[in-house]
């Protein structure tokens, strides 16, 4: 809503100061946005040590077959591919 007066007022007629607007702006910056959820940027970690990636060829059938059953399971291919890592290295 606009006020000549203040022309930061929300809808629910609080006026917002250019002091508010900047401290809100600095936690926000910051990663931290008292009273919501922190803001993360970017993806979601996968773990706590640097991660490279690893590539590898497969017959077009067998990626279908990958994406067949990551979809069933609702996850991504490399989901599917890290899960099925994980079994095949907590067998080994």
């Amino acid at each position: 809503m606009y006020n000549k007066n203040n022309p930061f007022v929300t809808s629910h007629g609080a006026k917002i100061s250019d002091d508010l607007f900047d401290e809100l702006a600095d936690g926000f910056e910051s990663g931290e946005w008292p009273g919501h959820t922190t803001v993360v940027l970017g993806r979601p970690k996968l773990a706590n040590e640097n991660i490279r990636p690893i590539t590898f060829r497969l017959p077009e059938s067998k990626i279908l077959e990958l994406d067949a059953r990551a979809k069933m399971m609702g996850k991504s291919r490399s989901e599917a591919v890290r899960l099925a890592l994980d079994q095949f290295l907590a067998t080994a």
